[in-house]
């Protein structure tokens, strides 16, 4: 508030300067000069907090760029996936096999579910396949069939010509035609048996891979190459299928965003463009990084910026102890190569590469 409109609201409060300056005059001139002091240092503070807040709603830009590059000074580095690990089966937990913190490959074992019941059901249906297919293997009651259909088909064949010259009766040319027939209707009862047997063998096979892989689920594997970062259950706890166990970031490949200006350039000419980032690391050291632009944002923000998303191959300090050298939130500068084509890039993970133990 101003001084003037300061003095005005005190002569409305009733407040009147002495004619004279006596000591009473003097202190409440002070007084006034003090009060408007104050007001003034309040409005000052009050316009600092106004261009603060505005400051910080506005993304930074401070890069620099030419024809064939486009800088960052400070970038903050984040995650790509924090993945949420479930369990695929119901059952209480008989190991955690990591700590938090600790550095995983995809596919480590990370829990293991009791799987008890599991290994019960493979070695019954295995029993059940190694009965099926001896049954299938099994020629005895085929060969005996066999035999036995030779046997009544001589028969048959010699009462057949003792009929014809009236030895023989042809109710005993009959039966004998009879034995024949039971005697091949066996053979293919046997024949039949063996098939079956055979298809019940293949049922049975397909119940130990089922068991078999009921096993597996009750192992928890890690999806990604990363670091644990959360184990929310306990060893003995029972969880159900679809519960999360524990939390893992993905470390193996990062992303670093970063605005743009696009009164400079345009999506198009930005999006797969080769990347490098520079980290700083402890006693002045220097480690680059490369990866490409995977995205740009349609929407543009207040100054004509425009967010994009470069994704970056992560690396491990030598000995690969399982410490990265890029973590979320390290601060990183990027260079955007435009001469540069587009690129395509793969992940650790992509090119079938792990971790050391």
């Amino acid at each position: 508030m101003p001084i003037k409109n300061m003095t005005i609201l005190i002569n409305q409060l009733g407040f009147q300067h002495p004619k004279e300056p006596t000591e009473s005059g003097m202190r409440l001139s002070l007084f006034i000069a003090l009060l408007a002091s104050l007001f003034t240092v309040s409005a000052a503070y009050a316009q600092v907090g106004n261009d603060s807040s505005q400051f910080a709603s506005s993304p930074a830009t401070a890069s620099t760029s030419s024809s064939r590059y486009y800088d960052h000074e400070r970038c903050t580095v984040q995650l790509i996936g924090d993945l949420e690990v479930p369990a695929l089966e119901t059952g209480p937990i008989k190991k955690i096999l990591v700590k938090q913190g600790q550095a995983v490959n995809s596919q480590d074992v990370l829990v293991q579910l009791d799987d008890n019941r599991s290994r019960l059901a493979e070695e019954e249906a295995m029993m059940r396949h190694q009965v099926a297919r001896e049954r299938a293997t099994d020629m005895t009651e085929m060969n005996t069939a066999s035999k036995r259909y030779q046997l009544s088909a001589a028969e048959y064949s010699k009462s057949a010509k003792l009929r014809q010259s009236g030895s023989v009766s042809g109710h005993a040319a009959n039966r004998a035609r009879y034995s024949m027939e039971v005697a091949q209707l066996e053979y293919q009862g046997a024949s039949n048996a063996r098939k079956m047997a055979a298809g019940d063998a293949r049922v049975e096979m397909v119940r130990v891979k089922a068991s078999r892989a009921s096993i597996e689920r009750h192992k928890i594997k890690s999806p990604v190459i990363g670091n644990v970062v959360e184990i929310m259950r306990e060893e003995g706890e029972w969880v159900t299928a679809g519960d999360t166990i524990m939390r893992i970031a993905r470390m193996d490949r990062l992303k670093v965003p970063a605005f743009i200006d696009g009164k400079l350039y345009d999506t198009h000419e930005i999006d797969g463009r080769p990347v490098t980032v520079t980290l700083k690391l402890a006693r002045d050291r220097e480690v680059e990084f490369s990866g490409k632009v995977v995205h740009a944002e349609i929407e543009r923000r207040q100054g004509n910026l425009y967010r994009v998303w470069a994704e970056i191959d992560n690396k491990m300090f030598d000995g690969n102890t399982g410490h990265w050298m890029l973590q979320p939130s390290s601060v990183v500068s990027m260079r955007i190569h435009l001469e540069d084509p587009p690129l395509q890039s793969a992940s650790i993970a992509e090119q079938g590469g792990m971790l050391q133990n």
